[in-house]
């Protein structure tokens, strides 16, 4: 069977890539090197095999910053910033940023991770009033 192919790229398009639509797990990490490096309350990543991703343009567009205490790592656009996906370290899988896929993957689970560092006003988020845009 054929996996089904989902687009990704940075925001001013400089960057583009395929990725199976393979994922097993969504991760949503509440760890402060998280908050940290993505700007938000917390980074939402999905994991898949290396083979599984093909970048199309602009792979030498992408920045790579490595934490220097741990075994963590940011990728970005070197033009616009935005997160991209970058290999872990022993090369196996890519990290792709759930914010860089320009389609929605099917079939997969959600899973928190770190929860002892979610803040009072994060676990607050679900029940926020919503408004389809900017409100008036």
């Amino acid at each position: 069977m054929m996996s089904t192919k989902l687009q990704g790229s940075c925001l001013c398009g400089n960057t583009k890539y395929v990725v199976n639509d393979s994922f097993t797990k969504a991760y949503i990490c509440h760890c402060t090197q998280c908050k940290k490096i993505s700007g938000s309350a917390f980074a939402s990543n999905f994991f898949i095999e290396e083979k599984h991703l093909e970048w199309l343009k602009g792979k030498d567009k992408v920045v790579i910053y490595k934490y220097p205490n741990r075994d963590f790592t940011k990728a970005f656009c070197q033009i616009c910033g935005s997160g991209l996906p970058f290999l872990t370290s022993d090369c196996s899988r890519y990290i792709i940023p759930a914010g860089s896929l320009s389609d929605e993957p099917s079939q997969i689970e959600t899973v928190n991770i770190f929860c002892q560092e979610i803040t009072d006003w994060e676990a607050r988020i679900s029940t926020a009033i919503k408004f389809k845009q900017f409100p008036e």
